[in-house]
């Protein structure tokens, strides 16, 4: 939706405002990898965020 130039403004607010909740909780999930893992987990972990942020 978020590309979809047909969406509606409200169907836009909808979809980024899911896109954001995910990207939260993922972010958040990074964050409890690089706090509490292992070394290695937390490396691959932000390696993952950045790309994904990319």
């Amino acid at each position: 939706m978020l590309g979809n130039e047909q969406s509606t403004p409200e169907e836009w607010r909808t979809s980024f405002s899911e896109a954001h909740k995910a990207w939260t909780q993922f972010s958040t999930a990074v964050a409890a990898v690089v706090v509490s893992g292992p070394v290695s987990a937390a490396k691959a972990a932000e390696v993952l965020r950045v790309a994904m942020y990319d």
